[in-house]
């Protein structure tokens, strides 16, 4: 700093350095605070996309559960009011529930034994019938075609048995857990709505529709969210997936297999709640979805990488980082310009200064014009300029009356600008002292003449008496 002697270059480079800190901590404080905003709006918009895509499966897998609710109202009607369906009759009425719908796989309905007609002997080992001739027909789509066979009846502890015996053990509706079932000699992965058909309290069978889980992993495909970086999951109650986007080879499996620290999920799961975290560098919005009227919710989750929301921010951050340089840049220039004027008359009157200092009070190594601007100005650069212009007038004054008197001239007339003007006054006085000196020595060369004539009289006067 020490070394800088232009006040021009003073006056930026401080600036500079203030503008400089200025910028640095508005820009640090506007890019926390983007961030924070940014993070937030995507937890925010995230959560509400997790709850919107819950709501549309949730509407999806309402449709199933409303035919299958509607068809075991039909058939638990029919038994309680005495006018009993044939077989034959409620086998027609589950193919015309299939065709109507065909987004569904499969519609069937199984009974207790003897529960439906009580004549599950006569009908043993007959077609689509197994060896105990309980009432189970099952509809579903083989290709382009509408296939019956029957569902067999498997013991009570068989895990693939569940879409029978939870709503027998809890008498509730059942959305069961995505499975893999065998239908003549394949394998599918579906998921069962299942109703009970309950007659005074009394479990008399179910009535269902089978959904395969192709749409699910469709739907989870579909997710373009943030240039596709967002991922959907769907999970059942017990964690198996239904659908991963672009994970098809995870559907059907457990939860585990797509989250190492799985308990925590599961949990969340199965809590029926909307929670939302942070986990292995990703945002996870949870939303819950309670089909009909299964106490068992299942889950979506939508999950953001938090690098993508951050490389918003931090693009928004050297947006304003630019902005702020183009800003610091074009203030410079300004600054450069205004602290020119602020320095440029300062240096002219300082070469006056210099100039006077040396005994030039005419200035003449100054332009005048310049002088002259600085005297026009109406803030303190011009009352400073315009102080000394009166400073060197004042001295051409003074100049002019000490050559007035160098030149003998006694009769100048000198005018002091004030009582504190020492040297006006000291000029008026020396003035005066000169005045009287040649006063007095006037008058004693007239008494010295005078004395003179005396003498040569009484000189005259003795010659002439001695010559007598």
């Amino acid at each position: 700093m020490k070394k800088i002697k232009s006040i021009q270059m003073l006056i930026v480079l401080w600036v500079a350095i203030c503008l400089l800190v200025a910028i640095g901590l508005l820009t640090g404080y506007s890019a926390v605070v983007t961030r924070n905003n940014t993070m937030q709006a995507a937890k925010d918009a995230l959560k509400a996309e997790a709850q919107s895509r819950a709501n549309f499966i949730d509407a999806e897998m309402e449709i199933p559960l409303d035919a299958g609710r509607t068809l075991a109202q039909a058939l638990s009607s029919k038994v309680n009011s005495g006018n009993s369906l044939s077989r034959d009759e409620v086998t027609a009425m589950l193919k015309e529930v299939l065709v109507q719908n065909p987004a569904f796989f499969g519609v069937s309905t199984e009974w207790e034994p003897n529960a439906f007609d009580g004549m599950d002997s006569k009908f043993a080992n007959t077609e689509n019938t197994d060896e105990t001739g309980h009432f189970s027909p099952y509809w579903y789509r083989d290709g382009n075609a509408i296939a019956l066979t029957y569902l067999p009846k498997l013991a009570e502890d068989d895990p693939a048995y569940i879409y029978y015996t939870i709503p027998k053990q809890t008498l509730q509706e059942t959305v069961t857990d995505p499975y893999i079932y065998p239908i003549n000699g394949k394998d599918v992965l579906m998921t069962s709505f299942m109703t009970p058909i309950v007659i005074d309290g009394k479990f008399y069978g179910v009535a269902g529709i089978d959904m395969t889980l192709d749409f699910l992993q469709s739907y989870t495909n579909q997710v373009v969210e943030y240039n596709a970086a967002a991922e959907l999951s769907v999970f059942s109650h017990s964690g198996i997936i239904g659908g991963a986007t672009s994970r098809a080879e995870l559907v059907g499996k457990e939860i585990s297999e797509m989250h190492a620290d799985y308990e925590e999920d599961l949990q969340t799961i199965q809590s029926g709640q909307a929670i939302q975290e942070e986990d292995e560098g990703n945002i996870l919005s949870s939303a819950p979805m309670y089909f009909g009227k299964s106490p068992k919710p299942w889950a979506v989750q939508m999950s953001l990488p938090i690098r993508v929301i951050t490389s918003q921010a931090s693009a928004s951050m050297w947006q304003m980082i630019g902005i702020g340089f183009g800003v610091f840049i074009i203030t410079l220039l300004v600054l450069f310009f205004v602290a020119g004027s602020i320095a440029k008359p300062i240096k002219t009157v300082t070469q006056s200064a210099l100039l006077l200092a040396r005994g030039d009070a005419s200035s003449s190594g100054v332009i005048q014009t310049e002088m002259q601007a600085i005297n026009t100005r109406a803030d303190e650069l011009g009352n400073i300029g315009r102080a000394f212009s009166n400073l060197t007038a004042y001295f051409n004054e003074m100049a002019s009356h000490a050559a007035e008197i160098a030149q003998g001239n006694l009769a100048v007339n000198i005018k002091p600008a004030s009582d504190q003007d020492l040297l006006g006054n000291a000029f008026l006085k020396m003035v005066a002292n000169l005045r009287e000196q040649i006063s007095q020595l006037a008058r004693s060369a007239e008494n010295l003449n005078l004395a003179s004539s005396e003498l040569a009289n009484a000189s005259n006067q003795a010659g002439q008496a001695t010559s007598q």
